[in-house]
């Protein structure tokens, strides 16, 4: 409140310097307001710009306070449309202008839609290259008395919008920076440069209470922000205190069963110091048992190398007593089947042909090697029944005759 009453005491001496710059500006240039309508004029604009600091002062809305600007400015220039807006910037810094207050004096139904579409929908203007848009780029006014053949305009006026013959762009600062513009078009006569002067007061009132509204507004919201917090701070501080009695009941619950598990715990610890003690009593007892085992089980490792050693020995003997006697028996075995064959020589070779025949089917059937060297060794005798039979029965060469 102390912010928003300092923004208003400010915007009084702003315009009190503005009504005694007008009566100085009466009295020096008493040539150029001769006239009783511009007398009337100065009038007008003084008058409104202290109703423009009354309404500021009791708080009323900015849009009714700079529609009623507007109004005014519209009246003394003697122009049929006109905006007021403030210059914004988005994120990148790029500027645009947002709408304060727009009028149309044309009773065209499309234009009426047009008019409500800026009034209600918040209309902001994007696009700098208009005339509207040379006014921020320049940072002064814009002047153009034939506005269709402007090369400065760029765009096309929306459908609905009314026709444009002169068009007049005032820019308004706060403190040396640009904070808005103000645009009225369709004088009967040509805008000139004497009234961009006249007006100068009106833009300065312009930028003081767009400046001071937004300063008001910012400090309401900054207000209820506070009062939000504070109520906050309340919610907290009785939460916080319940917390805390909560907190404490458990603490002081907490400290005595403590107190307890401290009392177990230094009993515990002199059980560990006893049993620790016993530990390593029995610790001490196993190492030398360890030790003596140990020393015993070495003693049966070098017996066990030893026995190794020499069962070793034994089996490589046996392998090579095997080897010799697999040679001898294959060596009998072949003399047994050489002397079969030369007491039987018409069927020489006839138990080398068996052996190697049942030798393949051996294979063939998956037999081991085993198995399949004592089939080869059946095979190669498997005629020695014909030792003991007498060899004029084998030779002879007819029929056997009956016993």
């Amino acid at each position: 409140m102390k912010e928003s009453t300092k923004s208003k005491e400010i915007v009084t001496k702003e315009l009190d310097s503005l009504r005694k710059e007008i009566r100085r500006l009466k009295t020096l240039n008493v040539s150029h307001y001769r006239s009783n309508a511009k007398e009337n004029a100065c009038n007008k604009l003084l008058n409104s710009l202290h109703r423009a600091q009354m309404q500021f002062i009791k708080s009323v809305e900015p849009s009714i306070i700079f529609d009623d600007l507007l109004k005014e400015l519209l009246a003394m220039t003697l122009s049929e449309i006109g905006f007021l807006a403030e210059i914004v910037y988005t994120n990148k810094r790029n500027p645009y202008l947002s709408i304060r207050s727009i009028r149309y004096n044309d009773s065209n139904p499309e234009t009426r839609a047009l008019y409500n579409e800026f009034v209600y929908g918040g209309m902001k203007l994007y696009n700098l290259n208009t005339l509207y848009g040379a006014i921020i780029c320049r940072g002064k006014p814009v002047v153009s008395n034939n506005f269709m053949q402007d090369s400065r305009r760029r765009t096309k006026l929306p459908k609905a919008h009314p026709a444009i013959h002169r068009f007049l762009g005032l820019p308004f600062y706060f403190e040396q920076k640009l904070v808005g513009v103000v645009c009225i078009a369709n004088r009967p006569s040509d805008y000139t440069g004497k009234m961009v002067q006249f007006l100068q007061p009106f833009l300065a009132t312009c930028g003081n209470i767009l400046q001071a509204t937004k300063n008001d507004q910012r400090h309401k919201l900054i207000e209820r922000a506070l009062i939000g917090s504070r109520e906050e701070l309340k919610k907290h501080k009785l939460h916080f205190q319940q917390l805390l009695e909560n907190r404490t009941g458990k603490l002081t619950k907490s400290n005595q069963r403590l107190k307890v598990e401290i009392l177990e715990r230094k009993q515990a610890e002199d059980t560990l110091r006893r049993s620790q003690q016993e530990l390593r009593e029995h610790h001490n007892q196993l190492q030398e048992m360890v030790k003596g085992q140990t020393d015993k089980l070495l003693l049966m490792n070098k017996q066990l190398k030893q026995e190794i050693l020499e069962r070793r020995k034994i089996e490589e003997k046996l392998k090579q007593s095997l080897k010799k006697q697999h040679r001898t028996t294959q060596e009998i075995i072949k003399a047994m089947s050489v002397t079969v064959e030369m007491k039987d020589p018409y069927t020489a070779g006839h138990q080398r042909r068996v052996t190697d025949l049942v030798s393949a089917i051996a294979s063939e059937m998956s037999f081991t090697e085993n198995q399949i060297n004592g089939i080869k060794m059946a095979a190669a005798i498997h005629d020695i029944g014909k030792l003991n039979v007498p060899i004029g029965i084998l030779n002879k060469p007819c029929r056997l005759s009956d016993v």
